[in-house]
């Protein structure tokens, strides 16, 4: 049980980062073309992680 444990937490993990590496490429596009729509995309992205970690922490508490 504890592998399998450990397994979603690491796939947890890449996706996490392969997220934020994505976001940031965005960002970094969007930049070139008009800050404003770089800063809301920033703020998109901060706010869906928020979202996101607040779903795990609870899904892992209930458990």
């Amino acid at each position: 049980m504890q592998s399998h444990e450990k397994e979603e937490q690491e796939m947890r993990r890449q996706s996490e980062y392969n997220l934020t590496v994505i976001a940031a490429l965005l960002l970094m596009l969007s930049a070139l073309f008009d800050p404003f729509v770089s800063f809301g995309i920033a703020v998109m992205f901060l706010v869906s992680l928020t979202v996101y970690k607040l779903l795990i922490s609870r899904h892992k508490r209930s458990r």
